[in-house]
């Protein structure tokens, strides 16, 4: 760090003239493995990070932001940022404010500023943001700048969470804790977490609710209005230390921020470690808690108010209630992401990888901590074909993955098929379905590029070397090749060859994305909460994808034979379809078809109040994205290979 030593200064802190930051020689005589600079990006320190590369140094820019630094980041999301960190709009000054920092953005901004940011960001060897939504912001302005290479260089690496921040297994109180610099009122909205306290005192006679933090004068005198009661369950403990923080953490069921904006929300991270579920409000400008919610651990207010955050606090606690959160699962999770010890090894993954390119060499221990593939087979009294489906992965070769079966409970043959796999992680219990299962293995995925596999498919033999050497090039988050339709025994029957992403048509006509042979970002995909709707029994993934189009993910087709997909009797996307006067059958083929309309609700034309004009529309629009596969289908049939739409 520049300047004169300071007495509160640790050992191992140098400080430096500023100059020498800026000098490769003075990198250089430190022999240093690598150098972790958190500066934002800035331009003002470019020279530094220029010299660090000089020196030939390894580089690992960190991005403590939700990402939202430039316009070319999503422009809608960062005029609402800028809308929220002036104020949101209350009163005349904010709106000034508001103005200003538009007008600056769009100018300075685009011109000046993020050209020097982002010949900052090309001297680091990885560009680490704290949250997967800040990383696919990030992604968008070194697209810009710097188009594939730079994008694929930003990683997700949070900010770390000391190891005391655990849970152990204590009982779990009533209790709601809230964390803060209530000083800032423009940023943590002590005004809202006050009324917010108040109403949830008045709709729930049993919950307590911890404050830490400095006590203001307004959270003073809130606090001594309240009954007696009240004051004996709201706790202002004001400043605490770390030890006495992870105790209160580790009693409480909740923790709730009413903050406004976020770049990580390390008080959260540690709630989360600790075995607390996490509320908070739906905010651009709350990056990480759009993951903290994921695999079952909070509740985001779908409205950023008081009664939306009391709605979503009251939910919360109704899921503590009725048993449908386990502190021991969420600070499992979280634990291995967030703590310290996982943190660094994260680090020194990237750093070997990046090692390992320089030598031009596969580095030995790098390769022991990188895993390309999470494969996850949702399986229930497919034994007949399990066989099939596990060979076809324990044969892939050139490659680092794991394989999780997720069985729901198979009473057949199906743990004595996996048994003899040795590479097989099998785990069996009750679920709510097919979707509910691939979900559980999207939680424990590690690798890379996730996919499903469905019990009664197979992949081809070299696919996944074959797509690795593409994915690693690739800057997409879904990445999806083509598959072969084979009989019951497993004799081919023809190819499928699909073409470029179109969510019209997987809109209006069908999903033709085949989940068998798609390959899923784990950083921007599965890590950002991105899960299966479990209400969905027949097009989840095409809901799946029009969810993931609608966020701006990025899809892309490569002409690669992924895997062979089993047509039989018992498919659960075929059964249904059939003419049949049978009532049963018929009730479950129109339930297929309610799911399709409904994802046409949701992501396309919202319809009219008459549901018969409403399908009159659909109909039209279901004819022109017919006319539009044709087109697709003409591209694809010129490459050489039949397509089925």
């Amino acid at each position: 760090m520049p300047g004169e030593r300071q007495a509160e200064d640790q050992a191992d802190l140098i400080r430096t003239e500023f100059s020498n930051l800026e000098s490769a020689d003075w990198w250089r005589s430190h022999e240093l493995d690598g150098v972790m600079l958190y500066a934002w990006g800035s331009p003002q320190y470019r020279k530094v990070a220029a010299a660090i590369r000089e020196a030939g140094i390894f580089l690992l820019l960190n991005q403590d932001s939700g990402g939202l630094i430039s316009p070319l980041a999503g422009v809608r999301d960062w005029l609402r940022e800028q809308w929220i960190h002036t104020g949101q709009g209350r009163g005349a000054l904010a709106w000034a404010r508001c103005g200003m920092r538009v007008l600056r953005g769009v100018s300075v901004g685009l011109f000046l500023t993020d050209p020097r940011r982002a010949a900052h960001l090309r001297h680091g060897h990885v560009i680490a943001c704290v949250s997967p939504k800040a990383a696919e912001y990030y992604r968008k302005v070194c697209r810009y700048y710097g188009g594939a290479d730079l994008a694929s260089r930003v990683e997700v690496v949070p900010h770390a969470v000391e190891s005391r921040f655990r849970y152990g297994g204590e009982f779990k109180r009533r209790q709601v804790a809230c964390v803060g610099r209530w000083q800032d009122a423009l940023q943590k909205r002590p005004w809202l977490l006050i009324e917010v306290v108040r109403s949830l005192l008045a709709a729930d006679a049993e919950v307590e609710v911890v404050i830490a933090g400095q006590v203001t004068v307004e959270l003073g005198e809130w606090h001594r209005s309240l009954s007696e009661s009240g004051r004996n369950r709201v706790k202002l403990r004001g400043m605490v230390d770390r030890d006495e923080l992870a105790r209160i953490l580790e009693e409480s069921q909740v923790f709730y921020s009413s903050s406004a904006f976020e770049s990580f929300g390390i008080a959260a991270a540690e709630a989360l470690c600790s075995g607390c579920s996490v509320v908070a409000g739906r905010s651009v400008s709350m990056a990480s808690f759009e993951w903290f919610v994921g695999d079952d651990s909070g509740t985001l207010a779908e409205v950023d108010d008081a009664a939306g955050h009391l709605l979503a606090l009251k939910q919360e606690l109704a899921y503590w209630e009725q048993g449908r959160r386990d502190a021991g699962a969420i600070a499992g999770v979280w634990a291995e992401r967030l703590h310290a010890e996982r943190v660094a090894a994260q680090i020194v993954s990237l750093h070997h990888a990046y090692a390992a390119r320089r030598k031009g060499i596969l580095n030995f221990e790098f390769e022991a901590l990188a895993m390309d593939f999470t494969i996850i087979t949702p399986n229930l009294n497919y034994g007949r074909f399990l066989a099939d489906c596990l060979g076809s992965v324990t044969e892939q070769g050139g490659v680092e993955l794991e394989h999780l079966v997720m069985d729901g409970g198979s009473s057949d043959e199906s743990a004595e098929v996996a048994g003899g796999f040795a590479d097989v992680q099998w785990s069996q219990a009750a679920d709510k379905g097919m979707s509910d299962a691939i979900n559980k293995g999207f939680a424990r995925a590690q690798g890379d590029w996730v996919m499903w596999l469905n019990a009664d498919d197979r992949l081809k033999p070299g696919a996944l070397a074959a797509m690795l050497g593409i994915l690693k090039k690739s800057a997409a988050d879904v990445v999806y090749g083509d598959w072969n339709f084979v009989n019951e025994a497993g004799e081919f029957q023809r190819r499928v060859k699909t073409p470029q992403w179109s969510a019209f048509v997987n809109l209006y006509h069908h999903c033709y994305v085949g989940s068998t042979a798609a390959f899923y970002r784990r950083t921007t995909v599965i890590d950002q909460g991105y899960r299966l709707r479990e209400d969905f029994r027949y097009v989840m993934d095409g809901e799946f994808y029009a969810r993931l189009g609608a966020a701006g993910k990025v899809f892309q087709h490569v002409p690669v034979v992924v895997a062979d997909f089993r047509l039989h009797a018992a498919n659960t996307s075929q059964r249904h379809l059939v003419k049949t006067r049978d009532m049963e059958t018929i009730l479950a083929a129109e339930r297929q078809h309610v799911e399709s309309r409904a994802l046409r609700r949701a992501y396309g034309f919202r319809g009219f109040r008459d549901p018969y004009l409403t399908g009159l529309v659909d109909g039209l629009l279901w004819i022109v994205a017919k006319g539009w596969k044709g087109v697709l289908r003409c591209a694809a049939a010129l490459r050489g290979v039949s397509v089925f739409l």
